[in-house]
């Protein structure tokens, strides 16, 4: 078994910052006191499918945090048009790369006035 996961995860930042969402500002850890907007790549799902071959099914999170709802509209529409596609990933062939779903929330804590939760899925294979 081949784990696409450090590589989905690489192709999905690089994505991000190429694309310049929310600044650039695209972390796996957000680092104390970072100001907003930013972008925050969350857990992922890796189910693997020998059916027809080695493939794997990677639904992938990815959080967007702002202080306000309409710049986490903003910055979602931004994420989604940029990973709802085929990414090129280190080592793996990815088939397609669709939005599942997006959650928007309210958040109580105070320096954080809006956040959304990005859920994508990727259908890769190692290459040859």
């Amino acid at each position: 078994m081949n784990d696409p996961s450090h590589a989905l995860q690489q192709a999905i930042f690089d994505a991000l910052v190429a694309a310049n969402v929310a600044n650039a500002k695209v972390y796996h850890r957000v680092p104390p006191a970072t100001p907003l907007p930013y972008v925050q790549i969350g857990q992922d799902l890796i189910t693997a499918d020998f059916a027809p071959g080695e493939f794997y099914e990677c639904d992938a999170t990815v959080h967007v945090f702002a202080a306000s709802m309409p710049l986490v509209k903003a910055l979602v529409g931004d994420a989604v048009t940029t990973l709802s596609k085929t990414l090129t990933m280190a080592g793996f062939r990815c088939h397609f790369g669709r939005l599942e779903r997006v959650r928007y929330i309210n958040d109580s804590a105070p320096d954080v006035a809006a956040h959304a939760v990005i859920e994508l899925l990727y259908r890769v294979q190692p290459e040859e």
